[in-house]
């Protein structure tokens, strides 16, 4: 924790270290979901951050295995992902559905600047639930599919890339959903 209630993730200090904090499989994009997340990285240099909502709870691998092509270590998730592996971009990415996301952001991020991050899930012109759109400070980043009847946690997370530790804050994170229709 960091002082005044933030979170702080902090890698240890070897290639590939990461770390990461989800809450539980409890939201669906069929009963609609709104996630938002506050949160600023470090350092941008040789890092990956993703924040997500993923039926992947607890995967030390991340959400996200090759951000290029894309391909996921989780069935169905939506993701706002940035990894130097790859390139400089933050992107939206889904996976699950029957069109899969991957747009890039027009935003350059910066190292110790706060964002936020709203992924929904479902909404009113979604009949399925299998809609996911992105935002990163109120402009709308992409959209795309996942399976809406999957259970889904909200997570947050930071890898290393190099032999340095990386930190992520979370200022607030928060996700709202109906609990039944």
């Amino acid at each position: 924790a960091a002082a005044g209630g933030a979170l702080l993730l902090t890698t240890g200090a070897n290639a590939s270290d990461s770390a990461g904090q989800g809450v539980g499989l409890h939201w669906t994009a069929d009963r609609g979901f709104y996630y938002i997340v506050r949160f600023q990285l470090d350092t941008l240099a040789t890092s990956k951050f993703e924040v997500v909502m993923t039926d992947a709870n607890n995967d030390d691998a991340c959400a996200v295995d090759t951000k290029a092509t894309p391909t996921f270590t989780a069935t169905d998730c939506a993701i706002v992902v940035r990894d130097t592996t790859d390139d400089t971009n933050v992107t939206f990415v889904s996976n699950g559905g029957t069109t899969d996301a991957n747009a890039d952001s027009s935003i350059t991020f910066a190292a110790a600047t706060y964002y936020v991050v709203e992924i929904v899930g479902g909404g009113p012109t979604s009949t399925t639930g299998d809609n996911v759109t992105a935002y990163i400070n109120g402009q709308r980043i992409g959209s795309g599919n996942i399976n809406g009847a999957t259970l889904l946690t909200p997570w947050v997370h930071v890898t290393t890339r190099t032999t340095a530790t990386r930190g992520l804050t979370v200022d607030y994170m928060g996700c709202i959903g109906r609990r039944s229709f």
